[in-house]
C-alpha cells in the first residue's frame, strides 16, 4: 500500500489521515471520490465560513500538490496517530471521528493505570507543598487582595491602586523566595519534577506502541490499492469549512485534534 503525506501547517487545526480508494489523478477524480461531483455547499457554523463542494474538493486537490505526491513514511503516521492519546480523567480523543483508537486494549489499560498512578503522585507532591507554604508562610503572611498592573477590580469597577499593586506585588514575591529557598520543599519539586520526566519517557512509549497498532489496522482495513494521504485545517486560518465541515465524509479516515 502506498501512503502519502502533505501539511497545511497551522498553530491550532486539525489532522485528516484519509485513505482515498485510488491515487487521485486529477481534480475530478478528487471531486468524484469527496462528494460524488455533485453541486452543494457546506457551512458547519451558519454564520461563518461557507465552501461549495467544489471548492473544498478543488482545495485538497491543491493540497495533494495537484498530483506531485509527497513520499511519507509509516513513523510519520504513527506520530500523527499516537499524538491522540490525550489522558484527562478519561482518553480525551477516544470518540473522535474514523475510529482506530486504542485497538490494542490491553496496552490501553496498562497506560491508563500508569496515568492514574502518575497524577496521583503529582497531586500527592502539590499538597505536601501546599500544607508547607500553609503551615510555614501563609499563617504568618496574609495574602492581600489580587492586584495587578493596568487591571480593574471586579468589584469596584475601578482600576487597582497603586499601592495594592505593589502590596501584592511584594507578597508575591515573599512567596517565590520562601518556595526558593525552603529546602524541603525544593526537594519535593526536585523529586516532582524528576518524577514528571521519567514518565514521559514511558508515556511516549506507550503512546508509540498504541500508534503503531492502530496505524496497522488502519492501513489493513482499507482496499489493497488505497491511497492515504494526510491534510491539515484550522478554523485560525480561515479554514472553518475545512475543519469542521466533515469534507471527507465519504472516504475512509481519521480526524485528530492538534488543539
Amino acid at each position: 500500500m502506498k501512503t502519502r503525506h502533505g501539511f497545511v501547517s497551522n498553530s491550532s487545526s486539525s489532522s485528516f489521515v484519509v485513505a482515498f480508494p485510488y491515487k487521485p489523478e486529477s481534480f475530478e477524480h478528487v471531486y468524484e471520490m469527496m462528494f460524488g461531483s455533485e453541486n452543494g455547499q457546506i457551512c458547519p457554523f451558519d454564520w461563518l465560513g461557507e465552501i461549495t463542494h467544489k471548492a473544498a474538493a478543488e482545495r485538497v486537490w491543491a493540497d495533494l500538490g495537484a498530483g506531485k505526491h509527497i513520499t511519507t513514511s509509516f513513523d510519520t503516521l504513527v506520530d500523527l496517530f499516537s499524538g491522540r492519546y490525550c489522558y484527562h480523567e478519561g482518553w480525551a480523543y477516544q470518540e473522535l471521528g474514523g475510529g482506530y483508537f486504542g485497538i490494542d486494549k490491553k496496552t490501553l489499560a496498562k497506560f491508563e493505570a500508569f496515568m492514574i498512578q502518575g497524577n496521583e503522585e503529582t497531586n500527592n507532591i502539590h499538597k505536601a507543598q501546599q500544607i508547607i507554604v500553609n503551615n510555614e508562610f501563609l499563617s504568618v503572611n496574609t495574602r492581600p487582595p489580587y492586584a495587578y498592573k493596568n487591571g480593574t477590580n471586579p468589584s469596584t469597577k475601578k482600576p487597582y491602586k497603586k499601592e495594592e499593586i505593589e502590596t501584592f506585588a511584594v507578597w508575591q514575591k515573599a512567596l517565590e523566595k520562601f518556595k526558593k529557598t525552603h529546602v524541603v520543599y525544593q526537594n519535593l519539586e526536585t523529586k516532582r519534577m524528576a518524577g514528571l520526566s521519567r514518565r514521559w519517557r514511558e508515556e511516549e512509549k506507550f503512546r508509540k506502541k498504541l500508534g503503531e497498532v492502530d496505524v496497522k489496522a488502519f492501513i489493513e482495513g482499507q482496499v489493497p490499492d488505497a491511497f492515504i494521504f494526510t491534510f491539515e485545517y484550522s478554523d485560525n486560518g480561515g479554514e472553518t469549512a475545512l475543519e469542521h465541515g466533515d469534507i471527507f465524509r465519504n472516504i475512509p479516515h481519521v480526524c485528530i485534534s492538534n488543539h
